[in-house]
């Protein structure tokens, strides 16, 4: 089977199991937090499908939590990251505050794959935990931005685009017959309305000085390459130019960019290490290309770690006596 790609697995659905229900009130006054959930026309119960105790006013979403939006990033990309898109002189995350100063929003770079997109984490004023809540749904909206879970994104946006909201007398979103506390398991799913949301922060357009920087990246095949490349984009001072990605067209940041190749050539290089032991352990010394080829169909050139890995593992499997 041939080995997916990036963006295939982060496009691969959520099985069942792991698709939770998340209430989600629609009444704008069982919405308001001084109406503590619940207005004087609708009743607030405890919801036979979700196990919600919330406002009777509530359609259900779809959503798969943090654990698995992590989980899922993780087998794309190992190396994945996230930064917040603004920081304090203690290089803290800087929130949305309301007129109280409670964390109501966050925006992040989420980079996979060498991609960074935005996403922005929102909450309501009364959220328990704001910041820690903050953070994985920013991470879980980034995500969406890449695939992940996004069927549910748009099944929810479908179910009721005018009128969905989160809250945080929501009650609880309930998975497998348990339970998740709803500020824990504010979740991937539908569209998340953000309280007083700003404008995304502004990013510079895409730097055609760096851009050949990257293009050079993107043919690299051994670190010393690399290397050359980002001592030139250093001295260039482009290392934080926003650049397109070459192989997938989409933008983020030059540095992080090298970054992820450094990182992809290094995993590569420890492939090759471990095939050529297993290799020699097992007296493969002739041609170990002709191995590779034979094994994977690409020569060790063109083969990817993981293609690397698997001749390795093929190679030292053949070498035990049966």
């Amino acid at each position: 089977m041939a080995e997916q790609t990036v963006a295939e697995i982060l496009r691969k659905q959520f099985p069942a199991e792991m698709v939770g229900k998340l209430p989600r009130v629609t009444c704008p006054k069982c919405s308001d937090p001084k109406k503590h959930g619940q207005c004087d026309e609708h009743q607030k119960r405890k919801c036979q499908v979700c196990g919600a105790y919330v406002s009777e006013r509530h359609i259900h979403i779809d959503y798969v939590g943090h654990a698995d939006v992590t989980a899922r990033l993780l087998e794309a990309d190992a190396a994945w990251n996230w930064e917040p898109a603004a920081s304090d002189e203690r290089g803290l995350p800087v929130f949305d505050t309301d007129d109280r100063g409670n964390p109501v929003g966050l925006w992040i770079r989420l980079t996979v794959g060498g991609v960074t997109r935005m996403g922005y984490g929102s909450v309501p004023s009364n959220q328990p935990d704001a910041v820690k809540v903050l953070i994985g749904d920013a991470l879980r909206n980034a995500a969406m931005r890449f695939g992940v879970a996004l069927d549910l994104w748009a099944k929810g946006d479908r179910a009721d685009p005018t009128a969905e909201n989160a809250t945080a007398s929501g009650g609880q979103a309930a998975r497998n017959g348990r339970q998740q506390a709803s500020g824990k398991g504010h979740a991937t799913a539908g569209r998340t309305e953000h309280p007083a949301q700003p404008a995304a922060p502004s990013r510079d357009e895409v730097d055609e000085d760096a851009q050949p920087f990257a293009d050079e990246v993107s043919q690299c095949t051994v670190l010393a390459a690399l290397e050359d490349v980002n001592r030139r984009a250093r001295e260039a001072h482009k290392t934080s130019a926003l650049i397109r990605n070459p192989a997938t067209g989409g933008t983020g940041g030059l540095g992080q960019y090298i970054a992820w190749k450094r990182r992809q050539l290094e995993d590569v290089d420890n492939a090759l290490k471990a095939l050529t032991d297993a290799a020699m352990a097992a007296g493969v010394t002739a041609d170990i290309e002709a191995h590779v080829v034979t094994l994977t169909g690409v020569s060790i050139e063109a083969a990817t770690a993981q293609q690397l890995r698997d001749a390795a593992a093929a190679i030292s499997k053949a070498a035990v006596p049966a």
